[in-house]
């Protein structure tokens, strides 16, 4: 997903139909600049943190929100991941109390 992180856009001259950003954007500005046209048809983000927009006109401004992003593993609490030597991931196994050991003095 793309992120766009202080980009600068600088329409000086005419409209836009249609702008759109799949993933974030921060931190970043859309100005459409002429005083005769400086027309925003549809803008849609992902996400919209500190931006600037500027247009004479927009037709339509709308923030979807990302997809959340899951982990290839889940997470077990109490459950710790170890790598063994080729790198291969191992789950730790629980403990298992050992069964009391017998001795005998005489």
């Amino acid at each position: 997903m793309a992120t766009w992180d202080n980009a600068t856009f600088n329409i000086k001259d005419g409209n836009v139909t249609f702008f759109s950003v799949a993933g974030q954007m921060a931190n970043s500005q859309v100005h459409l600049t002429d005083p005769a046209t400086s027309k925003l048809g549809t803008f849609t983000a992902g996400d919209w943190s500190s931006n600037s927009l500027i247009a004479r006109t927009i037709g339509s401004f709308t923030v979807t929100g990302t997809p959340r992003v899951v982990p290839a593993q889940p997470f077990h609490a109490g459950r710790p991941h170890f790598r063994d030597r080729d790198g291969v991931p191992e789950q730790a196994a629980p403990r298992r109390a050992s069964a009391p050991s017998r001795s005998t003095v005489t």
